[in-house]
């Protein structure tokens, strides 16, 4: 079944069986790679993700050769994305027999007679939930946000958040907004000369649409901004020469491999953004998304930040494109007062460090900001203030006046950024949001549908 979170399922996997394996690699797109006669390019990948230098073939039955002598007796974690065809098995997985001790493979596809050609006995089938258990699953503690849904007239879903970059300036309770987005519930048209707004499109619900018709669907909106959280192929072949602008990231369960090995970071540039740049505008690579939050993964988030410089900079790209990552709100602490703004003491090592690549390459902070959460944790946030309905200042920081938690919480990270010392980095708002519905029916959420159209 397309579009139902096999791929999702497989990730968080990997997640958690990475790190105790002797190799490990994620191969996505294998049907898109044999479409491309680029298969080979796949198994280059099997090879070089443990940190194999020097591997070098252009065919695919040498690289069957390789695969097989390198990885006997290792253990190994192998997952192949979306397999269609036999051949494809043949080309990428090792005959099990000899393969390590403990070693896994986990294959996702549509076709149960891929499987069946390989004798792989244990099959789960993914189910659709029931619209309720949805619901549930949308509001429960293991969605790590809550962000707009917007469904459109067939009911075929994109994930609507605002992006937007904002710079900083001497002066102004918020500071000078380059392209700040107006955040709404539904995707209202704009005029002309108004800023553009931006869509995180996820990929991960049912009935998706194609993805020419969201460029239709966006540029009918006059949305010009577009957030991907991995490479995709087909997003990126159907944006081309459409204008908008793309960041894409890296998933944090690439980190390790990319941090550690230069070839790896150089072949996902190879694979990722040269086929399809400048057609495709291609304005930023985010590299892992809330990593620090999480240790396993902000161990390598500096180091794969710097490779994939130093692989846009061997394709003579680093002017164009800006390397970055994202953070959520656990980087820095809650604080009603702006000015009083700090980094975690936990990571704030680790993000000195990273202000100093940003200020380096001339790259943006990126930040998820949701005042919804904000709002959540702290009883003395008002409806009003969160939702941008004050009409009488609010919060007075100084000669710094505040009329909604948003303005607050940017300006918040400006003075977290310049308590070490660096004042002149811009923020990229890549995620916000307000849930568009009520929470199995608590309004203690403060999440009835009215609220997002005031958000």
């Amino acid at each position: 079944m397309g579009g139902s979170g096999k791929t999702t399922l497989a990730k968080e996997i990997y997640n958690r069986k990475f790190l105790s394996m002797d190799r490990s690699s994620f191969v996505f797109n294998v049907r898109d790679a044999e479409a491309k006669c680029v298969l080979h390019k796949k198994q280059r990948r099997l090879l070089e993700d443990p940190g194999v230098k020097g591997v070098s073939f252009d065919d695919t039955e040498q690289g069957k050769a390789i695969l097989a002598s390198r990885l006997i007796s290792v253990s190994v974690l192998i997952v192949l994305d979306d397999v269609d065809h036999t051949d494809q098995m043949d080309a990428l997985l090792p005959a099990k027999d000899i393969l390590g001790r403990g070693s896994l493979v986990i294959v996702t596809t549509t076709d149960k007679k891929v499987l069946q050609s390989r004798d792989i006995s244990s099959v789960y089938e993914m189910k659709k939930l029931d619209p309720l258990h949805a619901k549930q699953r949308f509001c429960s503690k293991d969605v790590e946000y809550l962000q707009i849904i917007d469904v459109h007239e067939q009911e075929e879903v994109i994930k609507k958040t605002s992006i937007g970059e904002i710079k900083p300036t001497t002066a102004g309770s918020l500071r000078e907004i380059v392209e700040f987005p107006s955040c709404s519930g539904t995707l209202l048209p704009y005029s002309a000369g108004a800023e553009k707004i931006g869509v995180n499109n996820g990929l991960m619900g049912d009935n998706l649409p194609p993805q020419d018709e969201v460029v239709t669907l966006m540029q009918n909106n006059n949305i010009g901004k577009l957030r991907i959280y991995k490479a995709e192929p087909h997003v990126l072949e159907a944006f081309a020469n459409s204008g908008i602008e793309i960041i894409i990231g890296v998933a944090n369960f690439e980190l390790r491999d990319i941090s550690s090995n230069q070839e790896v970071a150089n072949m996902w540039v190879d694979e990722n953004i040269i086929p399809y740049y400048p057609a495709t505008n291609i304005k930023y690579i985010a590299v892992g998304n809330q990593a620090f939050e999480k240790t396993k993964y902000g161990l390598y988030v500096l180091s794969a930040m710097n490779n994939i410089q130093i692989a846009l900079e061997k394709a003579n790209l680093q002017h164009r494109i800006k390397v970055s990552t994202t953070h959520g709100r656990a980087v820095i602490p809650m604080s009603l007062l702006p000015s009083k703004g700090t980094f975690n003491n936990r990571v704030k090592n680790k993000m000195r460090s990273v202000l100093q690549f940003l200020d380096d390459h001339g790259s943006p902070y990126m930040a998820n900001i949701y005042p919804y959460f904000a709002y959540l944790e702290n009883p003395n946030i008002s409806i009003d203030y969160a939702l941008f309905k004050s009409t009488a200042p609010t919060v007075i920081d100084g000669d710094s006046i505040y009329t909604n938690l948003f303005e607050s919480m940017v300006d918040t990270i400006y003075s977290a950024m310049e308590s070490l010392g660096f004042n002149n980095i811009p923020i990229v708002v890549t995620e916000s949001g307000w849930p568009s519905f009520e929470c199995l029916g608590m309004d203690l959420f403060g999440s009835p549908p009215v609220n997002v159209f005031f958000f």
